[in-house]
């Protein structure tokens, strides 16, 4: 069977593979010239995954039996509405992935189902608001309504940081809808879960690491374990499977973001898909469950088999980001692979591909995950990883920003 991609990037590798050892020939759709699941396609096309006609026309040119994606938000909504277009199988309607996929719709259900959530406003092209006139006070978080990857969203303190903010979202937003948010506290957490015949599975959670000196949510860590008391990882399975019910969706994987402070629960996010930023390779490595088999199995109506073994061990996966300039490489990675310093190192970006910002995740040249016997063991070794890793650039000048995972 031929079987359509929907974006390169380095999670979309495993995917790839994973269709190849089901003797499928995979067409890769894909913006970028040099994408990095590239070389693993057997045919790239040069095209956005955003672009739902011209997905339509290309699934229909290639004459595929299916279309799908892995690891990545927005793409969800082309590859539901292409399946459903051909009659192909999909384990998401185009209604389904609208929900998902648009905080418009998905802050509307989460609102009138009772799942915790901040309050918020969504505004228009050409709407002003003044954020005191509708319950809300600083400071507020402003992002696109259909948006991955971090850009355009921004925490603002006062009414011109607001205003620059909303300007800066509805520029990242193809609809020009931008939602404002009461900014909360606690602790940010990402749930890696499945919603298995009605039933919520949770996977693996994670601990996120932020920079915090600026007004951006650069996310420099996830880390394993979490400890969460029993109260809460219930009330996260009674949201799952809300979720759930409210969605209309089952048997589908669930990424979700969490804030979690003196014990109860606001949720940030979800969308239902396999969670990015490698952490596919982390649930692998840390409960012996393949994330990317059971994707392709539940699109198939297959038997999920989600019967996990986790390792008593402290994990990160840690993400590298630069300067601006034009990526060259990682220098001494493949060395500290050797030391057993890190496990294991990803390349989100290929040789050429310009960064242009540190502040969003899709702009990140990299990442590593290290694995160690104890917290300090961990810390340690991403400290050590930290003073002898480089990222260069097209003159040899190394533009990583060190310093970021304290």
């Amino acid at each position: 069977m031929k079987t359509l991609v929907l974006s390169g990037g380095s999670d979309q590798i495993a995917l790839i593979k994973e269709l190849k050892k089901r003797n499928n020939e995979v067409v890769l759709v894909d913006y970028f010239e040099n994408p990095p699941a590239k070389g693993y396609a057997d045919k790239h096309i040069k095209a956005s995954t955003l672009d739902l006609d011209n997905v339509l026309e290309i699934a229909k040119k290639e004459d595929v039996g299916l279309v799908i994606t892995a690891c990545t938000d927005q793409a969800l909504l082309t590859m539901s509405y292409v399946s459903e277009k051909l009659g192909l199988n999909c384990y998401l309607s185009y209604e389904q992935a609208r929900n998902f996929t648009n905080k418009l719709y998905m802050k509307e259900h989460m609102k009138n189902s009772g799942i915790p959530t901040s309050k918020y406003v969504i505004l228009g092209s050409s709407d002003v608001c003044q954020p005191s006139a509708v319950g809300l006070d600083y400071p507020l978080v402003v992002k696109p309504v259909d948006n991955n990857s971090s850009k355009g969203i921004s925490k603002v303190n006062n009414q011109d940081e607001l205003n620059i903010a909303l300007r800066d979202a509805k520029q990242y937003s193809r609809s020009r809808n931008v939602i404002f948010e009461q900014y909360n506290h606690g602790d940010e957490y990402s749930i890696d879960a499945f919603i298995h015949n009605g039933e919520p599975i949770i996977i693996i959670t994670t601990k996120y690491k932020k920079i915090t000196s600026r007004n951006k949510f650069t996310i420099t860590q996830s880390s394993y374990p979490c400890e969460l008391s029993s109260a809460i990882i219930e009330k996260i399975k009674k949201i799952i499977t809300n979720i759930g019910q409210v969605f209309k969706v089952d048997n589908t994987p669930l990424f979700m973001q969490l804030l979690i402070e003196n014990e109860e629960v606001n949720v940030v996010e979800f969308s239902a898909r396999t969670g990015g930023g490698s952490k596919l390779h982390f649930i692998r490595e840390l409960t012996g469950l393949d994330i990317i088999q059971n994707l392709l199995d539940l699109t198939f109506n297959i038997p999920l088999n989600l019967n996990m073994t986790y390792k008593k061990k402290h994990a990160a996966i840690c993400f590298i980001y630069a300067k601006a300039g034009v990526f060259h490489g990682i220098e001494n990675a493949e060395q500290l692979k050797q030391q057993s310093i890190i496990h294991d190192y990803y390349y989100y970006k290929t040789y050429g591909m310009t960064i242009t910002d540190s502040g969003y995740s899709s702009d990140r040249p990299a990442g590593f995950f290290v694995l160690a016997d104890s917290e300090e063991e961990l810390a340690e070794k991403i400290c050590f990883v930290d003073n002898n890793i480089k990222v260069l650039n097209e003159k040899g000048d190394d533009i990583m920003l060190h310093g970021v995972y304290n």
